[in-house]
């Protein structure tokens, strides 16, 4: 059935399969959470503009109100200087008396007065008293004359009138060389100087006293960390205040300071306010004082409201950067005047203005956190809705639910029985009686389709291998190969040849160790010379020593004439020494002895025989750690190895099987001197030898294959036809143990089928004595073995956790575990 009769875009089509396709709860949600999320969203934005403005004026306010604070601390300051000098100028007028009425209220009041100055209208009188270090210093006049912005030079005798004190602008003056103490020296300072007139009986102006307050003692105001009005340490300094006068000069900025004392050691600057800014710098009155470049219109602005006798604040706009403070931006500058008045019930003058900036940006700090806020409600919302369109669409889809989970078990399990469910509606009825049926013929298909599939492989495990080599491409040469190893052996091989020094040829058993070494006598000039090879383990101790070294005539009973030994009979030639780690310890000392001098002493004899001989050595076993062990010497094994040569087992080159099994089957016919042609072999036979992990090597393919030629009369071989001791899959469960095995029978069982003939017919013996010797070992077997092979034996045991071993060298012991422990506390029970 359709689900469209009209015709539609593309667009369309993939829009509603993409619906569709989803599950219903996932529809419900999709479609839900945007819309709460809009509407959320919608508020955030309706409110947004309106808490901005809120919390920026809130702040703003508070600084400013920080501001109005300073200010109204520096008018109460000046209206203190402005009573102190009404006071002054009330009483007696000469320097003696002023020195001592000065000196009194300056010490109990503790005042930040600098200079006490008066000028006579009527006579020459005038003096400058100069409070330095808690002591009055009375100005020479001279000094006074030659300094600029002295005293008496900033007196506005237009603006003195009765019982009125004017105030100057903010001053900076330099007395050089004037007497402090036994000293000479220069002092600069910044003063604000508050004059007024000494009028006479008769009404006249007699003078004016002056008196000048240290700046200082406002910007200690700023900065005074007992100052109820400092700003807390936490944010201290993200608030910068600092003063400008009427003009628009920066004088001074708040400084944080350790100590009372570090404060008063600091000088007034304004390092921090102008970083940043492009201006003039000193004025005309104030050297260091400093002004922002018309440029910065927030500056002049804050300018003008302070001369309006206004106070504020100025948002500065994103990117302006002409309030930068230590090159971080500030948000906002509030502002307040500083104003004076002449008399109580005068109109204020403006003396300057305080700013504060504010750089820590607490109001966008405090948006930050409301958009956090508004999130994570955000957040819970979308959540709350989503689990309540979730438990709603979850009572919708139980049932549906249930049909699908049913259908999923019916599946995996490959059943065709009917769906078991609770009585349906009608339409989920008849589609649950569809699916039973196309449930039965799926299963009914699968098994038809997986039987055909077993038939047809098992054809073609019959059928011959097309790409094995015919025996014509396969060279008959001692090793035989094409893999990377083979190839890498053959080069080793060619090189080794063309050297005349001993080898070591190190591999497992049947890996064709001797015939290596054939192919390097014969590719060596030593081929016309003769190639002897003696096995070690085959032979005991003294029938080894006289077979390599030979005898003369009466050196024992038997010696009826001389005999030369594989050294001199090898002469010219090659003399290779199979399994030379079966050796007895006397056969290595000789051994090494005659490597050593390359020289030999037949047994009876007292004279050395030279040889030439090159020697090839072949071992099955690790003859390092058999010299550890003490085994096996370590200087002959050294003395050996001068080049070492792996033979690879066979399992690592696998590739080479095809062509090993068509050359084996060429050597079976050939000693069975049969002409018929070889037979193929199949590839399940090929695949049964491929799997197989062959502890045997190369020589137990040879077996299995001369086996096979000899037993079957097929023209293909096949997978029957090939006999190995173990099965591939039994073989990789010896290599790799099953950790699923419950019950210790099954365990032991895997165990014990890993030992041989000999080691199980000594495990009982050894499970009734507890302990055993390599000697006692050997002679427990039917049939006599070397010492190396008994070695092996009970290390495989070792390693296959039934016994362990203690000691080393000769005196070297295996027993069952527990049963040392078991001995000495018998041992110890007889004693006491």
């Amino acid at each position: 059935m359709r689900l469209f009769t009209f015709q539609t875009s593309g667009d369309m089509l993939e829009t509603a399969s993409f619906f569709l396709n989803k599950s219903l709860t996932w529809r419900m949600v999709i479609l839900g959470i945007p819309l709460i999320a809009l509407s959320l969203l919608l508020v955030f934005v309706l409110t947004y503009t309106e808490i901005e403005s809120l919390i920026s004026k809130t702040i703003a306010r508070n600084e400013q109100m920080h501001a109005e604070s300073l200010a109204l601390t520096f008018e109460r300051i000046l209206i203190e200087t402005r009573n102190q000098l009404r006071i002054l100028a009330a009483g007696e007028i000469d320097i003696d008396s002023m020195k001592r009425r000065f000196s009194i209220r300056k010490n109990s009041e503790n005042l930040p007065y600098r200079e006490i100055a008066y000028a006579s209208s009527t006579s020459d009188e005038r003096y400058v008293l100069l409070s330095m270090n808690k002591t009055l210093v009375e100005l020479p006049e001279s000094v006074v004359k030659n300094t600029r912005l002295s005293p008496f030079q900033t007196i506005n005798e237009t603006e003195l009138t009765p019982f009125a004190v004017s105030i100057s602008q903010p001053v900076e003056v330099t007395y050089s060389i004037i007497p402090v103490g036994e000293k000479l020296q220069s002092v600069t300072f910044q003063v604000i100087r508050l004059s007024t007139p000494i009028f006479e009986k008769d009404g006249k102006v007699g003078g004016v006293l002056i008196l000048s307050l240290d700046l200082r003692a406002f910007r200690d105001i700023f900065s005074n960390s007992e100052s109820p009005l400092t700003v807390k340490d936490e944010i201290k300094t993200c608030i910068q205040s600092f003063f400008i006068d009427y003009y628009g000069w920066i004088l001074f900025q708040s400084e944080r300071a350790k100590s009372q004392e570090d404060l008063g050691k600091t000088p007034l600057r304004h390092d921090a306010i102008r970083s940043g800014l492009i201006g003039d710098s000193g004025s005309p009155i104030y050297q260091s004082a400093f002004r922002p470049a018309p440029d910065y219109s927030e500056y002049y602005q804050m300018l003008e409201e302070i001369r309006k006798k206004k106070s504020g604040h100025i948002f500065f706009s994103k990117g302006d950067e002409g309030w930068s403070i230590s090159k971080t931006h500030a948000e906002c500058v509030s502002f307040a005047p500083v104003t004076f008045h002449s008399k109580d019930d005068s109109n204020p003058v403006i003396v300057g203005g305080i700013a504060c900036l504010d750089k820590s940006f607490t109001s966008s700090h405090a948006l930050s956190y409301v958009i956090k806020i508004f999130a994570v409600c955000f957040f819970l919302a979308l959540i709350l809705l989503s689990a309540n369109l979730w438990w709603i669409s979850q009572r919708t889809m139980r049932r549906l639910k249930l049909i699908e989970n049913q259908l999923a078990d019916r599946n995996q399990n490959d059943s065709s029985q009917p769906l078991s469910l609770p009585l349906l509606p009608l339409e989920l009825e008849a589609l649950r009686g569809h699916i039973d049926t196309l449930l039965l013929r799926l299963q009914r298909a699968e098994s038809d389709q997986a039987s055909r599939l077993a038939e047809s492989n098992a054809r073609k495990m019959t059928e011959p291998c097309i790409d094995l080599p015919t025996p014509e491409e396969v060279e008959q040469e001692r090793i035989v190969g094409t893999s990377q190893v083979v190839a890498e052996l053959r080069k080793q091989i060619e090189t080794v040849a063309k050297i005349s020094a001993d080898v070591l040829v190190v591999g497992e058993t049947g890996t064709g160790k001797e015939l290596v070494s054939q192919a390097i006598h014969d590719a060596s000039d030593r081929a016309d010379k003769p190639f002897i090879s003696i096995n070690c383990g085959a032979l005991d101790e003294s029938l080894l020593m006289d077979t390599l070294f030979g005898h003369v005539k009466g050196a024992f009973t038997e010696a009826k004439q001389n005999r030369k030994g594989a050294f001199i009979a090898a002469e010219g030639g090659t003399l290779m020494l199979d399994e030379i780690g079966n050796a007895a310890p006397k056969v290595q000392q000789a051994l090494l002895r005659a490597l050593s001098t390359r020289c030999i002493r037949p047994l009876g004899s007292d004279q050395d025989i030279p040889f030439t001989a090159r020697i090839i050595a072949a071992t099955n076993a690790d003859l390092r750690n058999d010299g550890k062990d003490g085994g096996f010497r370590n200087d002959l094994y050294f003395r050996l190895a001068v080049i070492s040569l792996h033979t690879p087992p066979l399992r690592d080159r696998k590739d080479d099987i095809p062509a090993l099994v068509v050359h084996f089957m060429r050597e079976a016919r050939a000693e069975q001197k049969d002409s018929t042609p070889l037979p193929a072999i199949s590839k399940g036979a090929l695949k049964k030898l491929t799997d197989y992990s062959w502890p045997g090597n190369v020589r137990e393919l040879k077996n299995v294959i001369t086996r096979a030629i000899a037993f079957s009369e097929n023209t293909i071989l096949q997978a029957d036809d090939i006999f190995l001791d173990v099965e591939p899959e039994q073989a990789q469960e010896q290599s790799q143990p099953s950790a699923k095995k419950a019950d210790l029978s099954s365990s032991i069982q895997s165990v014990l089928s890993q030992l041989n003939a000999r080691q199980q017919a000594a495990l009982p013996v050894l499970m009734r004595q507890g302990s055993i010797t390599r000697q006692e070992y050997q002679n427990l077997s039917a049939e006599p073995i070397s010492m190396r092979t008994a070695q092996y034996d009970l290390q495989q045991m070792v390693q296959l956790g039934l016994i362990c071993r203690k000691g080393r060298g000769p005196s070297m012991s295996y027993f069952v575990e527990g049963f040392e422990e078991k001995k000495d506390k018998k041992d110890s029970g007889a004693q006491k």
